[in-house]
């Protein structure tokens, strides 16, 4: 989970005008706050270097215009930049906000951070229509989701629609594989998020989209849950980057180069468990 920003070293920009976390304001009848009005992203600096900057400013586009919400792009990519410019945390991430009231918000928060071994409690969501595919503040059913898995003893939820079919978890896209060594993710025609991480990860490694049920799911051997707010987590490649897959880790040739590690997980499913059953394990790896 993210840790709260700290409003003494960290910096934002409200409409251009940069100052401490601590010291930002917006009204309080802007209805992004009341309603959960507006869209929002969220990315990985590298360096104090954004990542695929200009493919989360288009999806945010897209997002403005299913929500019509309008808003000044150019504006904002100056106060961005700007941002970027005074920011001293190289190895942080930055979140984009827009809000019904108007108002163009960036935030250099503290990244992210994730423990392997987590577990995973299935949860029954259904996707909203009218938002399919669209990146907006209105994200209380994906807290709540994480909230009822917690309650039920695990770390986190795995998103199923009536029927078991798998989505995601509530702020991941998830990849597995099984025995056969190919890798598999729900398809976008399920209602998830299109995932910046996700596209450039199905561009570097053959993955098979399409349906699944939880069942399929678990008889995987590895899984893997790519945060949707984060990136590709960098690293120099140990070995020759050809990717391999099954038990092992997976390399991705391309830059930037990236590792996705095992780490031992769960899946519990929503349906009723016997006393004397227990979850079944898979490797599970979540990759910031």
């Amino acid at each position: 989970m993210a840790k709260a920003p700290d409003p003494r070293t960290l910096l934002c920009s409200v409409d251009g005008e940069i100052g401490p976390v601590g010291d930002a304001r917006i009204s309080i009848m802007d209805e992004g706050l009341l309603r959960g009005d507006g869209g929002f992203e969220v990315l990985k600096l590298y360096g104090g270097k954004p990542f695929a900057l200009e493919d989360h400013l288009d999806r945010l586009q897209r997002s403005c215009e299913g929500i019509f919400l309008e808003w000044d792009r150019q504006s904002f990519e100056q106060e961005i930049a700007t941002l970027l410019d005074a920011n001293g945390q190289n190895d942080a991430a930055l979140r984009l906000v827009l809000t019904r009231g108007g108002r163009r918000i960036a935030i250099i928060e503290d990244v992210a951070t994730f423990e392997h071994g987590i577990t995973l409690q299935t949860v029954t969501y259904q996707p909203s229509v009218v938002l399919t595919g669209l990146k907006t503040l209105s994200y209380e059913a994906n807290m709540t989701a994480t909230r009822i898995a917690q309650s039920r003893g695990a770390q986190e939820a795995l998103l199923v629609v009536p029927g078991d079919k798998v989505l995601e978890a509530p702020t991941s896209t998830i990849f597995w594989a099984a025995a056969d060594g190919v890798v598999r993710t729900p398809s976008l025609g399920t209602g998830i998020l299109a995932s910046i991480t996700r596209d450039r990860i199905t561009k570097l490694v053959p993955v098979e989209e399409r349906d699944y049920d939880v069942g399929q799911a678990l008889d995987a051997t590895e899984a893997a849950s790519e945060p949707v707010p984060g990136s590709v987590r960098p690293k120099q490649p140990s070995h020759s980057p050809e990717q391999s897959f099954g038990r092992s880790s997976f390399f991705c040739s391309s830059v930037p180069h990236c590792s996705i590690e095992p780490a031992t997980s769960e899946v519990w499913t929503d349906t009723t468990v016997r006393a004397d059953e227990s979850p079944r394990p898979i490797s599970s790896t979540i990759s910031p």
